[in-house]
């Protein structure tokens, strides 16, 4: 098995996907995790969605607010949050922007296909 790397300043070489208008990622799996790097634009908006596979969110660079349930968390650099998995969530960036890194057990299936948009368990 080849060893995959990449840098998380410069994420290439995963498989690119545009999650929303102003949020894209790239993508890398391994059997049991999912990695996405995501760049998200100045005051960028996910979609309030679900998924039967368990998130970590590691926030890299920027701000924004990350809605767990009936939560509303305001983020920065360094934050680290679990989203149980079927918990409905959503992200809006800060007004520069964020870059985070999403951690996914097992792999998201949705997300193994080049193409297609959006957050949810259907997309």
């Amino acid at each position: 098995m080849a060893v995959q790397r990449f840098n998380l300043g410069e994420p290439t070489g995963g498989l690119e996907r545009t999650l929303a208008h102003g949020i894209e990622t790239q993508l890398f799996w391994g059997k049991h995790v999912m990695l996405s790097a995501l760049a998200c634009a100045p005051s960028a908006a996910g979609e309030l969605h679900h998924h039967e596979e368990e998130q970590w969110v590691v926030m890299l660079e920027g701000s924004g607010v990350l809605i767990v349930g009936q939560e509303e968390l305001d983020v920065g650099p360094g934050d680290v949050c679990h989203i149980p998995p079927g918990m409905l969530h959503n992200f809006i960036a800060g007004p520069a922007g964020a870059r985070i890194l999403d951690i996914f057990g097992p792999p998201r299936s949705a997300y193994r296909e080049p193409g297609g948009r959006g957050f949810g368990a259907s997309s």
